[in-house]
């Protein structure tokens, strides 16, 4: 009778430590009909690994590891210690509707239950007028509703609450919301061309080819400014973001059968126009640090600065040839908060030096560190550049983050098309992946 009840825990304990499956893609994913696309089966386990794959009932082969039926503890290349990965590269259907997966897995203790997940392929809707041939996607990294709004007051202005401008991406007929969950720094690369320039060279080239294209423009900054809380900076970004919004436009309009979209992958630091200047920049650049400054009933000289409500007047920025502003720094200048904010020192002042870029070689870095500048927005001056640390310290919301991050407010989409109505597709809320197939359905769409 003992003898039994052992072999019974183990037989027990064995069925307990069977592996865990994932099926990549999740249920819910949606693809093109034709699409190619990668399924992954990933098991965390013991020992040898062996998997077999089933698509709405038909067994498919694995292409990698090459013998996935058979236990072994080859790797994929991908996977991690103590895990089975098996890969189908690839893959594609032209059957609309929803389909299954199914992936049966073992390791050395035994069998796993099947895993399953589901996929669809969408019926394209081919509706509307003229078929687009040519795609132009902009985007804003990290480029939310009120970097565009800053962006055109800086820009242009306003005059008695009406907007003195528009920028080119408020141009576009299709306006919606896609839910989710620029100025060159002179030690980055003074000599590189603008965005714009980029844009229509890219453009010029691509323009040849008759059976049409595919061009992606990235306006990779206005993300990297956010993070680093460099309000100007990142208006900058914007403002060179629009114009080559405006060359994409020219374009479409010169070509035809073209479709322009503006969105961005995300909104970065909880951006915000916050108020306007009181009391001017002279003012300002003489205050005393307010940085000691603790108790919560004690108002900062700089926190008093900020004009809110019926308090604030509104700013004149000088405009130079180029399009960008001659300074930041002007009376009644915009002040900017971030509701995702990392520590910082605040002065209300154009941050005389940018904080060294990531993506620059570790050389350069070092150079920089060298030469004063900081890694981190809060070690602004204390490196030994002469800025920011008499500011107002600003504790961040995001906690033991030293920049600010990524939020989960939705971001507009502009859409524009020339010689077809497909710029309709693009109004309104919608899902974030709708936008991909809402592009192939104007690429599809009837002559």
């Amino acid at each position: 009778m003992k003898r039994m009840v052992v072999a019974l825990v183990l037989v027990t304990g064995a069925a307990s430590a069977a592996p865990t499956v994932k099926i990549t893609p999740p249920s819910g994913a949606r693809f093109f009909p034709g699409q190619r696309f990668d399924i992954r089966v990933e098991a965390r386990g013991v020992g040898k690994f062996a998997a077999t794959l089933t698509i709405d009932g038909k067994a498919i082969q694995f292409t990698s590891p090459a013998r996935a039926s058979t236990p072994t503890a080859e790797t994929d290349g991908v996977t991690s210690a103590g895990c089975g990965g098996f890969n189908l590269r690839g893959y594609s259907s032209h059957k609309p509707g929803l389909h299954t997966i199914v992936a049966n897995v073992t390791d050395e203790t035994g069998s796993a239950p099947p895993a399953s997940a589901t996929f669809t392929v969408v019926s394209p809707d081919r509706a509307g007028k003229g078929k687009v041939r040519n795609v132009i996607i902009l985007f804003g990294d990290g480029m939310g509703i009120a970097h565009r709004t800053a962006a055109r007051l800086v820009r242009f202005g306003t005059t008695a609450g009406d907007p003195n401008g528009f920028l080119a991406m408020d141009g576009f007929p299709g306006t919606g919301n896609p839910a989710t969950h620029g100025v060159v720094d002179d030690y980055h690369a003074p000599d590189q061309p603008m965005l714009d320039e980029m844009t229509d060279a890219a453009l010029r080239v691509l323009s040849a080819n008759k059976r049409g294209f595919f061009l992606m423009v990235e306006g990779a900054h206005i993300d990297k400014q956010s993070h680093l809380m460099d309000a100007e900076r990142a208006v900058g970004e914007v403002i060179e973001f629009d114009r080559a919004v405006g060359v994409a436009r020219h374009w479409a309009d010169k070509l035809g059968r073209t479709i322009v979209i503006v969105v961005a992958d995300h909104e970065c630091a909880g951006f915000s126009i916050i108020g306007a200047l009181q009391g001017g920049v002279g003012n300002l650049q003489s205050l005393s640090s307010d940085q000691a400054i603790t108790d919560p009933d004690v108002q900062p000289a700089r926190q008093k600065a900020v004009g809110v409500y019926e308090s604030p007047g509104f700013p004149k920025y000088d405009i130079l040839s180029d399009g960008y502003p001659a300074s930041y720094d002007v009376d009644w200048k915009i002040l900017f908060g971030y509701g995702a904010n990392g520590d910082r020192y605040e002065t209300w002042l154009t941050k005389a030096h940018p904080v060294i870029d990531s993506l620059l070689s570790n050389d350069i870095k070092a150079e920089l560190g060298t030469a004063g500048y900081a890694g981190e927005p809060v070690q602004r001056a204390a490196v030994g550049l002469k800025e920011d640390q008499s500011g107002l310290f600003i504790r961040g919301q995001a906690a033991g983050k030293e920049q600010a991050v990524h939020t989960a407010s939705d971001v507009p989409i502009s859409a524009y098309s020339s010689g077809s109505d497909a710029w309709r597709k693009f109004v309104g809320v919608q899902k974030n992946t709708d936008v991909f197939f809402k592009l192939m359905e104007a690429v599809a769409g009837n002559d």
